[in-house]
């Protein structure tokens, strides 16, 4: 059997022309050497048992007349391993387990790990399974899916060290041909029946196909019809009428409660759902935590708004702050259209506590609390004051 779960499979990698000519660029980019291409790739692809990276610094030794230090030297040792090494060896493993985190096969920026994150689960729940690439200068990844008992269509690949799909076909059929499977390999257009939305999201609609059949290697287009169940429940799904998330798909009667109360976890459909702080919330659970503020609307939660009894209203942080102010005296808030400054202290008040507790300076006029005035009515800087000039 092809592509057997947990199956380890070891490889030198085989350097193609485009290969060769993007490590020689690489190469070119950091030595400045662009009129030597050429003739490192004739170089290059015309070596046998002698060391080409030798014979790369000889060639820009000598055209150029300038001399490579060993930091250089070290530079282009280290472009050299990473991009025009034959020597260099990668494992492939067969998995069913997609358990690594983005970024750990050099696919960060994938979808399957973003948008298209159900499309992992598809993929395994047809059969599916994802070939981990490892070797010295960085880990790679690809996934397969089956077509038949001895078919597979690799497709998506994510490489750190310029591996390419047809790397990975070649490595697979040397390696079956040595337990004794003869298997082939070609490009085809790979596609979903019925799938408008490239649910599976695959690059470029495209894939490598490897196979024992010459009859399916003669075809230019795979297109696949997988079988996949709503995450809610669980009946099986026509590819012609599906919802979903990144992290789920739906039938088309469940993809009308896309979404779920974020306190209690409820299904919810579109119509049902009460926004809180940007969450979903089912009614009884909103209720529960929100409430609108009775001057601007806004929605704010219970235990961050502010009743206040004297005017019956419910008030958001903003509005409390802006339109109301706190009476020390009466520890009331109140509508600032109903505070009153008390020039002598510096103060606001309400009126009525302004009305009770306040009286004007005999001698100089400003308001202050009444039990700051002495037995003569004057405030105690006019006191100061007197004491002064007498």
């Amino acid at each position: 059997m092809l592509l057997e779960n947990g199956e380890t499979i070891t490889a030198l990698r085989e350097l193609t022309p485009t290969q060769i000519e993007l490590g020689v660029e690489k190469i070119c980019y950091s030595f400045s050497c662009f009129g030597l291409k050429e003739e490192m790739i004739s170089l290059l692809m015309g070596q046998e048992n002698i060391r080409p990276m030798k014979a790369i610094k000889r060639l820009i030794e000598t055209r150029l007349k300038i001399k490579i230090s060993n930091e250089k030297m070290g530079e282009l040792s280290k472009i050299y391993a990473e991009n025009l090494s034959p020597n260099l060896q990668l494992t492939l493993e067969i998995t069913a387990k997609i358990d690594w985190h983005a970024g750990e096969f050099s696919d960060w920026n994938s979808c399957y790990w973003g948008s298209r994150r159900m499309a992992r689960e598809i993929l395994l729940e047809n059969g599916g399974k994802a070939i981990k690439i490892f070797s010295q200068q960085g880990n790679s990844r690809c996934w397969a899916y089956p077509i038949g008992e001895s078919s597979w269509i690799l497709f998506n690949m994510y490489s750190s060290n310029h591996l390419r799909l047809e790397d990975v076909a070649r490595i697979l059929t040397q390696h079956y041909y040595k337990k004794g499977i003869r298997l082939g390999y070609t490009e085809v257009k790979f596609s979903v029946k019925n799938d408008a939305e490239n649910l599976l999201h695959i690059n470029n609609n495209s894939g490598i196909l490897i196979s024992n059949d010459p009859e399916l290697l003669a075809e230019n287009e795979i297109i696949i019809d997988p079988t996949f169940y709503c995450s809610e429940c669980g009946e099986k799904i026509d590819w012609s009428s599906y919802g979903y998330t990144q992290y789920e798909v739906f039938c088309e009667e469940c993809k009308e409660s896309p979404y779920y109360c974020e306190r209690c976890g409820t299904r919810l459909r579109e119509t049902e759902v009460h926004w809180g702080n940007d969450y979903p919330y089912c009614e009884e659970c909103f209720d529960d935590l929100f409430t609108s503020c009775d001057r601007c609307g806004e929605v704010v939660r219970r235990d961050e708004a502010t009743y206040i009894e004297e005017y019956d209203k419910i008030l958001c942080t903003f509005c409390l702050e802006n339109y109301y102010t706190w009476c020390g005296k009466c520890e009331r808030y109140i509508i600032n259209n109903d505070i009153i400054y008390i020039d002598g202290e510096g103060d606001y008040i309400c009126e009525e506590c302004y009305s009770k507790y306040t009286k004007d300076c005999s001698k100089c006029g400003a308001r202050f609390y009444e039990e700051n005035l002495d037995e003569e009515g004057i405030c105690w800087y006019c006191r100061k004051a007197g004491k002064r000039n007498g």
